[in-house]
């Protein structure tokens, strides 16, 4: 990762949110026992916290980004009470949620 230049593109929301979740990962991957969080231990011991949290952040958004993309690929979609509940909660400008 040396040399790369961290770019402020895309949504300043979608990017909060792809962190938050890494650090949340990255600070519970101790107590687990699955594959990525023993790549999570592993990475943090070698390169430090931060650049493990977006290394996390940036898989989860390429995962993300391959299943959105793919073919054939349908998401299941909220339960109607739940997406009214959602929607008048959500503090996004967009309010996106369907």
């Amino acid at each position: 990762m040396a040399g790369r230049i961290l770019t402020k593109r895309g949504d300043d929301y979608l990017r909060t949110l792809l962190i938050q979740g890494a650090k949340s990962a990255v600070m519970s991957a101790a107590k687990r026992s699955d594959r990525i969080s023993q790549w999570l231990v592993q990475l943090k011991e070698r390169v430090g916290w931060q650049k493990a949290v977006v290394a996390l952040a940036n898989k989860n958004a390429r995962i993300l980004w391959a299943v959105l993309t793919r073919e054939g690929v349908t998401i299941q979609t909220m339960c109607p009470r739940y997406r009214r509940r959602a929607r008048s909660r959500c503090r996004h400008p967009c309010k996106s949620i369907p």
